[in-house]
């Protein structure tokens, strides 16, 4: 009876050992299998970021579209009836600072200077526009 508790003791161990093994392999087989599709997540990731970043960039393209358009009406309009309002002028040159942020344009800052030099109508009484430093800001 000693030697059969011996020898299922020895059993056991083995056992034991076996299933020691075992679980060192299945967490080795689980490191090769997740260091393998390590490369692909990381892939896909770059891929998504990349297709944001070219989003973002139609998005600021687009964005830059209408500035310069809307800074060219503006022109035109301003320099037709030949004087801008203060608070028109603010908004007019703010337009041009988000524009010239994203992307400086010499023709632009043309026809903003231009604008710049024309009368301003101060019949309303609002002098919000001081655009001394302007110019200091963002130069040609």
């Amino acid at each position: 009876m000693k030697d059969n508790l011996v020898k299922m003791g020895a059993v056991a161990s083995a056992i034991m050992a076996c299933l020691t093994i075992l679980s060192l392999v299945f967490v080795v087989v689980r490191l090769v299998d997740a260091m393998t599709t390590l490369p692909t997540a990381n892939a896909a990731l770059i891929q998504q970021q990349a297709e944001r970043i070219e989003r973002v960039s139609a998005n600021d393209a687009a964005t830059i579209a209408a500035l310069r358009y809307q800074i060219m009406r503006s022109h035109c309009e301003y320099t037709e009836q030949g004087y801008i309002r203060r608070t028109t002028l603010q908004y007019f040159l703010d337009m041009h600072k988000s524009l010239y942020e994203m992307e400086y344009d010499e023709f632009i800052h043309q026809l903003v200077e231009e604008v710049r030099k024309l009368p301003i109508d101060t019949s309303s009484g609002v002098n919000l526009v001081d655009t001394s430093s302007y110019s200091q800001t963002y130069p040609p």
